[in-house]
């Protein structure tokens, strides 16, 4: 698990391109809003909303409010045996 924040205006990667990766993603957000794109559609996530994509979709995590967006995210590798 990480907690990961994002600033207003800010995305999940510096170019705003898409990324994708092996696994599932699952998040929890805490405060604020991001708006995620996932393959060829958008979904707005509030505060207090979780979400969980397959990672192998090309995906990418905006923030376009005016305050930071707070949450949880755990992400697991194809593979893993989710145990620690």
């Amino acid at each position: 698990f990480i907690e990961i924040e994002y600033p207003p205006g800010s995305s999940s990667t510096n170019d705003s391109r898409m990324l994708r990766h092996p696994g599932r993603e699952f998040g929890y957000l805490m405060s604020g809003a991001l708006d995620i794109t996932f393959g060829f559609e958008t979904f707005r996530l509030e505060a207090h909303q979780a979400m969980s994509l397959d990672s192998s979709v090309p995906h990418l995590l905006t923030n376009s409010g005016d305050v930071p967006a707070r949450g949880v995210w755990a992400v697991f590798h194809q593979g893993d045996s989710g145990i620690a």
